[in-house]
């Protein structure tokens, strides 16, 4: 007698694979990092006071504009990083946002210049408030809300900066336009 399975059963092995692989990000070809995330940016790994995060780049003018907006969850040790051309003074504001995020603003060799708490707009909110470096900074990290405080974030601080993202070349900026 032939056995066959119900395809609830089958599928199910998959379903719980893909749970496991789809966080970690899918290999991509194309992607300075060799993978990218479900919202389709390069994705690594990166060590943040001795925890591991999973970090999204946002190197381009296009996806260092677009952010984090529209997401409504970001897990405990995920995260953006923004890289720029240059150290600059940075400035960020939360439009189409709907978390509150922490931000660590990074100079060229990783040391942590700033950290502050960016707050999400209320719905139908016209003007945002920035949220500027005071020394410049070539990377900004977005952080889940408390993430600072939790991991004891300090000024001075360095948090290293992998490889695969010392190699990206990120696109300049127009002087005219704010980072995000």
């Amino acid at each position: 007698m032939l056995k066959t399975t119900t395809p609830a059963k089958s599928l199910t092995p998959l379903l719980l694979l893909a749970l496991f692989i789809l966080p970690l990000g899918c290999e991509d070809e194309n992607s300075p990092t060799g993978r990218t995330s479900p919202h389709g940016l390069p994705v690594t790994t990166m060590t943040v006071a001795d925890e591991v995060f999973t970090i999204e780049l946002a190197y381009t003018e296009a996806t260092r504009t677009q952010g984090l907006m529209y997401r409504d969850t970001l897990g405990a040790n995920e995260g953006m990083l923004f890289i720029f051309a240059d150290p600059e003074i940075l400035s960020f504001y939360m439009r189409n946002c709907l978390i509150d995020l922490d931000i660590v603003f990074l100079d060229a060799d990783g040391r942590i210049v700033q950290t502050t708490t960016m707050t999400a707009p209320t719905p139908n909110q016209q003007s945002f408030e920035h949220y500027s470096s005071v020394f410049p900074a070539q990377y900004a990290l977005e952080l889940p809300v408390g993430t600072c405080q939790r991991l004891n974030l300090q000024i001075g601080q360095i948090i290293q900066i992998p490889d695969v993202i010392k190699r990206i070349t990120p696109e300049s900026r127009p002087l005219s336009i704010g980072a995000h």
